[in-house]
């Protein structure tokens, strides 16, 4: 698996209140696989879509939505690195989550 980044990288605020800086696909599978700290379905959606990503077979773009998702899932507020806000961490937010026939994640109005 080689190295790959995001166009913007996501700061998570984590449970503890600690932020943590994710830059791509490869930072986010270790975290997932390693220090999630909720096993839901989306965790698990978002971990196989960033191995796919590292292994060429899915878009980063398609790596960094899910892992969005199950940030909102978990409860862990994400923000761009600049601080814009890109979901809100509420099950409100995962209502606007769909996935389209392919199992790509998908905002909906």
């Amino acid at each position: 698996m080689r190295e790959m980044f995001w166009d913007s990288a996501l700061l998570v605020r984590l449970q503890n209140g600690v932020e943590r800086i994710f830059s791509g696909p490869y930072d986010a599978l270790d975290f997932l696989e390693n220090e999630w700290p909720v096993r839901k379905i989306q965790a698990k959606r978002a971990a196989a879509h960033c191995h796919e990503a590292l292994e060429g077979t899915k878009s980063t773009s398609a790596a960094r939505q899910s892992f969005i998702i199950a940030c909102a899932e978990a409860g862990l507020p994400v923000s761009c690195r600049g601080g814009k806000p890109v979901a809100l961490a509420t099950s409100d937010a995962l209502r606007t989550v769909d996935h389209d026939e392919a199992g790509e994640p998908r905002w909906v109005a």
